[in-house]
C-alpha cells in the first residue's frame, strides 16, 4: 500500500511547512464549518452531524490517502440524496431518521471499500460523460430550488420533482418572510460585489459573520428569521445501537 500523505511529509517537515499547514487549516475551518452544518441540515439531520462527517475523513485521509489534492467530506449531492431516500422511511430530524442516515453511511462505506479491494473502478467507464453531466446538473437545480424556501423563509415538503418544487414555491408566495429574503438577497448581492472588487477576499465568510452579527444585534430571529440555534458540544460516545438488520434491507 502506498504511504499516506502524512507519513511521506514527516520525512521533510520544517517550519515553513508548519506555517503553510496553519494557513491551510484556518482556510479549511472557515469554509468547512458553516458549509458542513448547511449540508447536514440539507440532509434532514441536526447541524452537528455535518461537523462529525467533516472531522472523520479529514482526520483519516492524511494517514491513509495518497493524493495531496483531494477534497474529502460532506457534499451537497450526497446530502440531498440522503434526505430524499431516507424520507421514505422516517421523518427528517427524528431519531429514526438519524439511525437510517448513520446506517446508510456505514453500508455505503463497506460497499466502497469492497469495490476498492476488488478494483471495480473500471465500472465508471460504462457511465458516459453526458449521463454524469446530466445527473450532476439536474442535482444542482434540485438542490438550488430546495434551498430557495430558506431564502424566502418558507416551509414546505422537499421534493426531487422540479415541477412540484416550482409549484410549491408559487403556492407559498403569499407566505414569503420579508426580512428573511432581504437578509438572504442582501448577502448574495454583497458576495457578488465583493468578489467583483477583490476576488481574493473571503466574501462568503464576511457575509456569514455580518449576517450573524446583525441577527444577534437586532434580534431578528425573534421576528421570524430562522437560525441554527445551540449546537451540541463535544464528540458523541461510540455506539452500535443504530445497526439494525431490519433496516439494512430498506437501505439496500
Amino acid at each position: 500500500m502506498e504511504p499516506g500523505i502524512f507519513t511521506k511529509d514527516l520525512r521533510s517537515y520544517s517550519l515553513t511547512y508548519f506555517q503553510k499547514d496553519v494557513i491551510a487549516a484556518l482556510t479549511v475551518v472557515v469554509i468547512l464549518v458553516p458549509q458542513c452544518m448547511a449540508y447536514a441540515m440539507m440532509a434532514g439531520l441536526p447541524a452537528i452531524y455535518g461537523l462529525y462527517a467533516a472531522f472523520v475523513p479529514l482526520f483519516l485521509y492524511p494517514i491513509f490517502g495518497s493524493s495531496p489534492h483531494l477534497s474529502v467530506g460532506p457534499v451537497a449531492l450526497v446530502s440531498i440524496m440522503v434526505l430524499i431516500d431516507i424520507s421514505k422511511y422516517a421523518q427528517p430530524g427524528t431519531e429514526l431518521f438519524i439511525q437510517y442516515a448513520l446506517l446508510t453511511a456505514l453500508v455505503a462505506g463497506i460497499i466502497q471499500l469492497a469495490l476498492a479491494v476488488f478494483r471495480m473502478g473500471f465500472l465508471m467507464n460504462f457511465l458516459s460523460e453526458p449521463v454524469i453531466t446530466g445527473f450532476t446538473t439536474a442535482a444542482a437545480v434540485i438542490i438550488a430550488l430546495n434551498q430557495v424556501k430558506h431564502l424566502f423563509g418558507l416551509e414546505f415538503v422537499r421534493s426531487t420533482n422540479i415541477i412540484q418544487l416550482i409549484k410549491n414555491l408559487l403556492l407559498h408566495i403569499p407566505e414569503i418572510h420579508t426580512l428573511s429574503i432581504l437578509l438572504g438577497a442582501g448577502s448574495l448581492i454583497f458576495i457578488l460585489v465583493v468578489r467583483s472588487i477583490r476576488k481574493n477576499l473571503p466574501a462568503a465568510l464576511i457575509a456569514i459573520v455580518l449576517g450573524t452579527v446583525l441577527v444577534h444585534q437586532f434580534q431578528w430571529h425573534l421576528d421570524g428569521v430562522q437560525i441554527i440555534g445551540p449546537v451540541t458540544r463535544g464528540i458523541p460516545s461510540f455506539s452500535t445501537d443504530f445497526i439494525q438488520l431490519g433496516m439494512i434491507g430498506d437501505i439496500m
